[in-house]
């Protein structure tokens, strides 16, 4: 792998690995299960659900939504 792209990819991690980048995100909701010890099938189920509600919310300006 490039320099470059190792430093691009520090950079996003950096950026975007961080709860207050998701706060408002959707696919977020998934997670009160796990903190509330839920079964790993619920959880894989509620981020399925998340996702289909997701798709295309774009609340915070990452592009523009459909």
């Amino acid at each position: 792998m490039e320099a470059q792209t190792i430093e691009n990819l520090k950079m996003w991690a950096e950026t975007y690995n961080s709860p207050e980048w998701f706060r408002e995100d959707p696919i977020a909701f998934p997670r009160h299960f796990v903190e509330k010890g839920a079964d790993l099938r619920d959880v894989e189920t509620a981020a399925v659900v998340a996702a289909h509600l997701a798709w295309g919310h774009d609340s915070q300006g990452h592009g523009q939504s459909p």
